[in-house]
C-alpha cells in the first residue's frame, strides 16, 4: 500500500510541473498495457494496448493494438523488430476511423557509466481510412538512469522522439518525455510518464501535454 501511495504523490507532482508547458494546449491521459513473452534466447513476442483520453472533449478518442516479434540474436547491442498496429481514432465529428500500420524497428543499445541508452529507428506505413497512405520515419533516443530513487526503486528516464512524414512534408511531431519505472515484482513493472509535444496539422503547429501510466508484464 505504501508503494502505491508514493506513486500517486509522484504522479501528481509530474502533473503540476508539466501543466505550465502546455500553454493552453490539450491535456491528455494515456493508459497502456504491454505483454512480453520470451520464446527462446533470441526471440520474444510483444503485445501493446493503448487508450488515449482528452480532457477538453468527451473522453476516449483513440484505441490502438500492436502485435509483433523482436529478434536479439545478431548482437547484444541490437534489436530487430516487426509489429502490426490496428488503431481507431475519433475525428472531430465523432466518427471512428481505422488505421493499419506495419512497423519495422531497429534499436541500438548501449550502456555508459550505468546509463542505459537506446536509439530506435522505426519505419512505418500508415494505411488510413480517411486519408492517403503514407510512409513515416520515427527516431527515438532514450536514456535511463542507473540510480534507484527511494525505497520504491524508481528509475528515472528521459526520451526525445522525432516524426518525419516521407511524403515531402518533413518533420510532423517532436515529443519530449520524462518518466520513472517502478518494479512491482520480478516480472511486473509500471511506467509513469509525462510528455510535451509539438505537432503540425494543416501547416500550423500546436502543443499538447500528456500524462500516463503503463503496466508491463514479462513472461
Amino acid at each position: 500500500m505504501t508503494k502505491f501511495y508514493y506513486i500517486a504523490i509522484l504522479y501528481g507532482l509530474m502533473s503540476l510541473l508539466g501543466s505550465p508547458l502546455s500553454h493552453g494546449g490539450d491535456h491528455q491521459f494515456r493508459a497502456g498495457l504491454t505483454l512480453k513473452q520470451q520464446l527462446n534466447e533470441d526471440w520474444k513476442t510483444v503485445l501493446d494496448e493503448q487508450l488515449r483520453y482528452k480532457s477538453q472533449t468527451r473522453g476516449l478518442y483513440y484505441q490502438g493494438t500492436d502485435l509483433g516479434l523482436v529478434y536479439s540474436g545478431l548482437a547484444t547491442w541490437l534489436d530487430l523488430g516487426f509489429k502490426m498496429k490496428l488503431a481507431f481514432q475519433e475525428d472531430d465529428v465523432g466518427h471512428w476511423l481505422r488505421e493499419t500500420r506495419p512497423q519495422w524497428d531497429t534499436t541500438l543499445k548501449h550502456t555508459i557509466r550505468g546509463f542505459a541508452i537506446s536509439d530506435r529507428s522505426r519505419l512505418e506505413y500508415r494505411v488510413r481510412e480517411d486519408d492517403s497512405d503514407v510512409w513515416r520515419y520515427r527516431n527515438k533516443l532514450k536514456v535511463q538512469s542507473p540510480w534507484e530513487l527511494s525505497c520504491l526503486a524508481l528509475r528515472p528516464y528521459a526520451s526525445d522522439e522525432l516524426f518525419f512524414q516521407l511524403d515531402g512534408t518533413g518533420l510532423s511531431t517532436h515529443r519530449i518525455s520524462l518518466g520513472v519505472t517502478v518494479p512491482f515484482t520480478k516480472r511486473i513493472k509500471g511506467d509513469i510518464f509525462s510528455f510535451w509535444q509539438m505537432g503540425k496539422s494543416d501547416n500550423s503547429w500546436h502543443e499538447d501535454m500528456a500524462f500516463g501510466f503503463k503496466l508491463v508484464i514479462a513472461h
